[in-house]
């Protein structure tokens, strides 16, 4: 029963709620967002592993016609889209962290790991957007200086370059993940 009732519309229209509701701009009164979505995201990802989840989120609850216009895909690929740009307002008052870039980035390597999800999302540009926050932490990770002994700031300057490090080495790892699929290697290539 647990199965049947979790792999409904209904559900994955709340869990993406609140992913929506910041697409929107608007304010979401919880404390503890980041965790909220980083749950979120941890939960559809888990769904999309499934056969039966990946094709409710690419496809939508009734058929596979539904592809083109299907919320649940558009929503997911937008909101990561948007977090590895900057783009959200709401989470810009301070820089999303890598487990959250991380959690969003895995649900879409969910769906894109076949060939017909890579389909669904190619027209977000999700390589692309992995592509240019790879650039960018790779060149954060070359400005910030090394460590030194006897430095005041070494614990927050180490801990900012193990970030930094970590943020890199996921979304090499995400973008290599493209090259999967012939034509997510045909997507790398282009994005240069």
């Amino acid at each position: 029963c647990a199965t049947e009732c979790l792999y409904r519309s209904i559900v994955i229209d709340s869990l993406l709620f609140p992913i929506s509701t910041l697409l929107k701009g608007e304010q979401m009164i919880v404390t503890g967002i980041e965790t909220v979505l980083i749950n979120t995201a941890d939960i559809l990802a888990r769904i999309a592993s499934t056969d039966r989840g990946l094709s409710l989120l690419l496809f939508g609850e009734n058929n596979k016609e539904a592809a083109r216009n299907c919320p649940s895909a558009k929503v997911i690929a937008e909101f990561t889209k948007r977090l590895l740009d900057g783009e959200l307002p709401i989470l810009a008052s301070t820089e999303p962290s890598s487990a959250l870039k991380g959690a969003f980035i895995f649900v879409c390597r969910q769906m894109y790991n076949t060939c017909e999800g890579l389909e669904v999302l190619m027209p977000y540009g999700l390589h692309e957007a992995i592509s240019k926050a790879w650039k960018k932490a790779c060149l954060l990770s070359e400005r910030i200086p090394t460590p030194t002994a006897g430095s005041e700031s070494d614990s927050s300057t180490a801990q900012e370059l193990q970030n930094t490090m970590i943020l890199e080495e996921m979304l090499l790892d995400n973008l290599l993940n493209f090259a999967a699929t012939p034509k997510g290697l045909l997507l790398l290539q282009q994005t240069g």
